[in-house]
């Protein structure tokens, strides 16, 4: 609803007409930039063009998305048409800029824009206004949320377009953790005629990244000129009504920026009171496509966590976060990836700036000590600053799991404490037994006694949360949300779930990874390779029982698979058992799963099963799903990590009372 504050008209329009007169600075220097533009009734979605102190034109976007977690439709208007003049009167002052589709024509240089989701239909505008009109470069400006795989869709795209117009074609993503729940990888793409020339580094905790280059067009140009096919199909067309001629003044032939911020970096940064990192490209460097001896889906999940937990924490102007750790893999995971974004934050930025970021205060003297220790130890002062987990036991916890959860809050060097609750738990279900006559057992109250000790836990890390002014992980994953297999009040109890948009069973691939990999950033974390050699367990019945997760529901990578077909592919419970049987009997149709990291523990445990015991599974996930749906509507903010996830409030809807009719 942002966009319909009517306050949200009257600043985006003003913001914009500060930057076209701070652009007066910059000569010869076109600047293309995101506003919304309120117009007649209707908002669109538009990237300014801006030249030194003018606005020459707005673009709107053609195509909107609508799809996953996108809904762009309920606030703004596609438009398709080329470009006419239009007025707008603000303040007694008349503007008048082009607004529809076209080209600009920039010191000869004909550039075409596309904005995000443009560049992924087939009727894109670049079929439209670019192909008969010899364009030299397209720019893509994008807002593209981050999921599994989308960065190689983008990159095939700006390959593609570059090479079918002979081209250069450049896409720019957003970066950072912008609503809580989407989060942008900061891409820059650059390609000419198919071929990849530059990519920039992703998942920054800088606020700008600025790259500068020249470009060479003569060999396109010459090339397209070559092209028969072009020139037979070219329309005849010379009306210069949709051509946008800027020529005021001769070509640059230095780069962009480079008195501002390569000779007074230091200066500027003050100036503008942000993190920029600039650097000249006079030659680009070769790109390495060596294949990484990890799955990319791993490293992805690294750096887009990392920087989801940076931004979110900063933004909510939090000072940490807590963690109630029992020794198991989700919660071990969620102070391993807090942990390894304080370590890159230090790294990338420096001390002073990730103090800056974070606002963290410390005093003068303390910051003069920190500056001259290693780098490895301003991470552990600011880990055991940041970083508060609390271990709860209970009579069902074993020696095992509270032995973890201690080895591991003193490798990450978490501020770390231990408190037994059993007594509380006995007091409450004393004074319930007292109150109401009902004598509580595991024969007949398993879930009631379960639950009670979950929720217990709550109350003492809501306190710690709240005493060190930080946010509280909900520890659950997707799949626990899927069949509500979490206590509500209880593990899901938090304000942000950073896991709550993965399966388990890649959690469990991802210890083993993130116990040995290493990079500029990142260490190793032994104790998460301890942690996967014990089955899953909520560890809420007594030890006795030795209860399992997988007991409880089934083996987590059909799982996972169960739900990917169910949530992704829709598909119905009679097609998933029809599937899961194929599967057993060959897998050589299925190869779009291969990249999943447990897709050939899922083809081994598949065939474990005989055809009613498989049924038995779907008909309990499907029993599950439907009967859960209250709980997927009050989980907390879920970052969007994977192609799919099961947040109804941004992904997934799903009525909170439906009816589910067995497999016969």
């Amino acid at each position: 609803m942002v966009f319909y504050f009517p306050v949200r008209k009257k600043q985006s329009w003003q913001n914009l007409i500060k930057i076209i007169q701070e652009s007066k600075k910059l000569t010869n220097t076109l600047i293309c930039i995101g506003t919304p533009f309120y117009y007649r009734g209707n908002i669109y979605n538009c990237i300014a063009i801006i030249f030194e102190g003018e606005l020459l034109a707005l673009i709107p976007k053609s195509y909107l998305a609508g799809e996953g977690i996108h809904y762009e439709q309920r606030w703004f208007t596609p438009y398709k048409d080329i470009w006419k003049k239009i007025e707008v009167k603000e303040n007694n002052i008349m503007y008048e800029f082009y607004f529809g589709q076209g080209i600009i024509d920039f010191f000869d240089v004909r550039i075409g824009i596309e904005i995000c989701e443009d560049a992924w239909i087939n009727h894109r505008p670049s079929l439209f206004y670019f192909y008969d009109h010899d364009i030299d470069l397209i720019l893509n400006p994008a807002a593209s949320h981050f999921g599994f795989g989308k960065y190689e869709v983008r990159k095939n795209i700006a390959k593609a377009t570059s090479f079918y117009y002979h081209c250069y074609y450049i896409s720019v993503n957003l970066l950072g953790n912008e609503s809580g729940k989407a989060i942008y990888d900061g891409s820059f793409i650059l390609t000419k005629n198919g071929e990849l020339l530059f990519e920039i580094e992703r998942f920054s905790f800088k606020d700008i990244m600025i790259r500068s280059f020249p470009l060479e067009f003569n060999d396109l140009r010459n090339l397209r000129d070559r092209i028969y096919s072009r020139r037979k199909d070219r329309k005849e067309d010379f009306d210069t009504s949709i051509l946008l001629p800027i020529k005021k003044f001769n070509r640059l032939n230095k780069p962009i920026f480079e008195t501002d911020l390569e000779r007074e970096t230091n200066a500027v940064s003050n100036h503008y009171n942000s993190i920029i990192e600039y650097e000249y490209i006079n030659e680009f460097p070769k790109i390495n496509h060596l294949e990484n001896q990890y799955p990319i889906e791993f490293i992805e999940f690294l750096d887009v966590e990392r920087l989801a937990l940076f931004d979110y924490m900063r933004k909510t102007n939090s000072k940490g976060y807590t963690i109630s750790l029992s020794g198991g893999a989700d919660s071990s995971l969620c102070a391993i990836l807090v942990y390894q974004m304080i370590r890159k934050g230090i790294i990338e930025l420096g001390l002073k700036n990730f103090i800056k970021k974070i606002h963290f205060i410390i005093e003068e003297n303390d910051l003069k000590i920190l500056e001259q220790q290693s780098i490895e130890e301003q991470i552990q002062y600011f880990s055991n600053r940041i970083l508060h987990t609390i271990y709860q036991k209970t009579d069902q916890n074993t020696e095992r799991t509270y032995l973890l959860a201690n080895e591991l809050a003193k490798e990450i060097h978490s501020h770390h404490i231990n408190i037994n609750i059993q007594n509380l738990i006995d007091e409450s279900i004393n004074l319930f037994e007292k109150e109401t006559k009902i004598k509580l057992s595991w024969e007949n109250n398993d879930i009631s006694l379960q639950n009670i000790q979950a929720r217990m836990r709550n109350p003492l890390a809501w306190l710690l949360a709240n005493t060190t002014n930080s946010i509280l992980i909900v520890t659950s994953n997707r799949s626990e949300a899927s069949v509500g297999y979490a206590t509500m009040d209880g593990d899901t109890s938090g304000g942000v779930a950073p896991i709550a948009g993965i399966d388990k069973a890649f959690i469990l691939k991802f210890l083993d990874f993130i116990g040995k990999y290493k990079d500029e950033y990142t260490i190793p974390v032994e104790t998460a390779q301890k942690i996967l050699k014990q089955p899953p367990s909520a560890e809420l019945r007594p030890i006795d029982q030795e209860q399992t997760d997988e007991k409880d529901l089934m083996p987590y990578p059909i799982l996972s698979m169960i739900e990917r077909f169910a949530i992704e592919e829709l598909l119905s419970p009679e097609e998933i058992f029809n599937r899961l049987i194929n599967y057993r009997k060959s897998n050589n149709n299925f190869k779009k799963y291969y990249k999943l990291p447990y897709f050939s523990e899922f083809l081994k445990l598949i065939q474990q099963y005989n055809e009613e015991e498989i049924k038995e599974m779907v008909n309990k996930f499907f029993h599950l799903w439907h009967i859960n749906q209250w709980k997927r509507e009050r989980f907390a903010t879920t970052f969007h990590i994977d192609s799919f996830n099961v947040d109804p409030r941004g992904w997934f809807r799903f009525p909170v009372l439906s009816k589910f009719n067995k497999i016969k």
